[in-house]
């Protein structure tokens, strides 16, 4: 995936984000504006909080392994895929 081509991704899933985050996470749920998982792996638990709504959504933290970043990145980690950039 080209640079100039991820911040147009990235808005797309941001407009979907409660949608992407209940297919990478099925076991969280959406508690005050954000989706709250256990983890990257998406077991049940609060440790993890993706933003789903406005200028934020799709950014992300795991306060548990202090580790966050943007949509791309939980979606790589979620599924265990590197995204080569070319």
């Amino acid at each position: 995936m080209t640079d100039t081509k991820t911040p147009k991704l990235k808005k797309l899933l941001a407009e979907c984000m409660p949608e992407v985050a209940d297919f990478l996470l099925p076991n969280g749920q959406e508690i005050e504006n954000q989706w709250t998982c256990g983890s990257v792996e998406g077991e049940p638990g609060q440790s993890l909080k993706l933003e789903l709504y406005g200028d934020k959504a799709g950014l992300w933290h795991d306060f548990a392994e202090n580790e966050g970043g943007d949509i791309i990145k939980l979606w790589q980690l979620a599924r265990e895929l590197d995204f080569k950039r070319t």
